[in-house]
């Protein structure tokens, strides 16, 4: 049977399906008028461009600030789809239920016909304990490993190169020393496709710092009392189910958040991605959080 939350992948599939085909070709629109065509926010068509870009197709915005996609035109359409499509397609379709026939057949076709890798045995995700297994004997060994295909909280894909460090949170979550960005991070497993295992050993000395719930280690714990919505609080605990004892409820459609965290960094990646279902509140480090949003926001 298909989850509640592979079902809910499919919507939004066929949503940066729809927009690809808007940037594609004119007239073209602006995020004002691309909103309502598929349905969602402005803020979510501002993530599914960063998603684009992120994938390498670099959406793209003219006087009008209308979007399109600066797509080579081929000049014989059977020629079929380019590499960098056939990578993208393939990393939407890992998205879709495990059980759907179409998904499967479309990847092996895919990497036979692109070799856009990679294809993992039978084309199942493979499950947490699975990752917990190839991360055990990660750490065990010293060996540097890459988590590909990650989904984070936005639904954003990205292959991440890290040295792991320790499980956490009753292992349901991996510590990790992330090499591209040069910091550490805390990822879920049930978000990560595949874990591969390299051949190149750890080169750092890496001590456990012990994170927050949002996988954030600072020199200091802060506290941030956040009210939210009724879709916010259902976000925050789906997402963070160990905050659960620190979320009350104010009154009809709004909780308070009291929670504590070590920086600002990992909450408000999750602030920053909700901010319609999001009042960050007066009391405690609320107005430092509230300027290091503000700074970021400008930076965005």
């Amino acid at each position: 049977m298909v989850s509640q939350i592979e079902r809910g992948e499919l919507p939004k599939l066929f949503r940066v399906f729809n927009l690809i085909k808007l940037l594609s070709a004119p007239p073209y629109y602006t995020v004002k008028q691309l909103a309502p065509r598929l349905g969602v926010s402005q803020k979510t068509v501002y993530n599914y461009l960063s998603l684009l870009e992120d994938i390498g197709l670099e959406p793209d915005v003219n006087k009008q600030s209308q979007y399109f996609l600066p797509l080579e035109r081929r000049k014989n359409l059977a020629d079929g789809l380019g590499v960098e499509e056939a990578k993208y397609l393939q990393e939407m379709l890992w998205q879709m239920p495990d059980a759907d026939h179409r998904r499967n057949q479309l990847l092996l076709w895919l990497n036979k016909q692109y070799a856009v890798g990679p294809i993992v045995e039978n084309l199942t995700r493979y499950t947490p304990s699975e990752h917990r297994a190839t991360l055990t004997k990660a750490i065990e060994d010293g060996l540097r490993v890459r988590l590909i295909n990650y989904r984070d909280a936005r639904g954003r894909l990205s292959t991440r190169y890290v040295e792991p460090v320790a499980f956490q949170q009753d292992y349901t979550y991996v510590y990790v020393y992330d090499l591209d960005r040069a910091d550490y991070r805390q990822f879920h497993l049930g978000r990560i496709s595949y874990v591969e295992l390299t051949a190149e050993g750890i080169t750092g000395e890496h001590a456990q710092a012990i994170p927050d719930a949002f996988g954030w280690t600072g020199d200091r714990w802060y506290n941030v009392k956040l009210e939210l919505t009724s879709r916010g609080q259902q976000l925050l605990l789906e997402e963070f189910p160990t905050l659960r004892p620190y979320v009350v409820k104010l009154g009809e459609g709004k909780f308070l958040a009291d929670l504590m965290v070590r920086g600002f960094p990992g909450i408000g990646r999750w602030v920053l991605g909700l901010c319609a279902e999001v009042r960050v509140l007066a009391g405690g480090d609320g107005k430092a959080f509230r300027a290091y949003l503000n700074e970021r926001w400008r930076k965005f």
